[in-house]
């Protein structure tokens, strides 16, 4: 069969980053500025790290979606030159008032509430697909309940039972505000003590078994403490936009014919 082609926006739009590369490359060059295989090395292996995954799972990753390890190191190259150009070209004319930093933290007031925290774990049984599972589900559910009466740690009998990623670390899910937990299990944690277990409940992914480990209320942030965080965020924007700016007068001054 063949493989239908994509629609013309889409073709245009990958033309689009391509001529974009090439011309953050040329100007490079031009001002002299390299990335050496050993900073390209070094930001994948800050990627890996931050992402908690190895190098071998990386290049597995980028052959599932259709791409190679070369292509990502071209790419890892381009954004280090575009950091580069960005420092020498753009960083310079980029400015940040505290009245826009002061503004924006009024107007989003209520994102630097204080909240509380939850500190949880769980164990996840998915959904039984016939009797057999049906009756089987209802056994684990039961033996479980009967361990934890007997003294079992949460942690253990999620390595033992739980479905989920997270069986592997005992079912750690770690700190998580009350808004980012689904209503079914929000509902019933916020009604949790410290230490203690939901019953089980019914969720979008399974059977899930809770546990409280701790709570924390977490205060509001004064505007001193939200500034710093605004200001990256601001710069980062106005960053972006005179990159794509300078890039429009380069593209002004070279010659493209894009034929679709």
């Amino acid at each position: 069969t063949k493989t239908p082609n994509p629609p013309p926006e889409v073709k245009r739009r990958v033309l689009e980053e391509i001529i974009n590369a090439r011309l953050t490359a040329q100007q490079a060059t031009k001002l002299g500025l390299q990335v050496k295989d050993a900073e390209v090395e070094r930001a994948i292996q800050n990627i890996i790290t931050q992402n908690g995954i190895t190098l071998k799972k990386l290049k597995e990753d980028l052959i599932r979606e259709g791409s190679s390890y070369e292509d990502y190191k071209d790419w890892i190259k381009i954004q280090l030159l575009k950091s580069k150009l960005i420092g020498l070209q753009v960083q310079s004319k980029v400015t940040v008032t505290d009245g826009e930093i002061r503004k924006y933290y009024q107007a989003h007031i209520d994102e630097y509430k204080g909240y509380t925290e939850y500190y949880l774990r769980h164990i996840l049984l998915p959904f039984p697909s016939t009797d057999e599972d049906k009756k089987r589900l209802i056994y684990v559910q039961q033996e479980i309940l009967r361990l934890l009466k007997e003294g079992i740690s949460f942690p253990e009998l999620a390595q033992k039972y739980s479905q989920a990623p997270t069986a592997k670390d005992g079912g750690d899910l770690g700190w998580i505000k009350a808004t980012e937990l689904t209503p079914e299990i929000r509902n019933i944690v916020t009604l949790l003590q410290p230490g203690e277990i939901s019953p089980w409940i019914k969720t979008h992914s399974g059977f899930q078994l809770i546990q409280l480990e701790k709570r924390r209320e977490v205060p509001d942030k004064t505007f001193s403490e939200a500034k710093e965080e605004i200001y990256r965020l601001f710069y980062q924007q106005k960053m972006e936009e005179r990159y794509r700016q300078w890039l429009t007068q380069l593209r002004e001054k070279a010659y493209i014919k894009i034929l679709l």
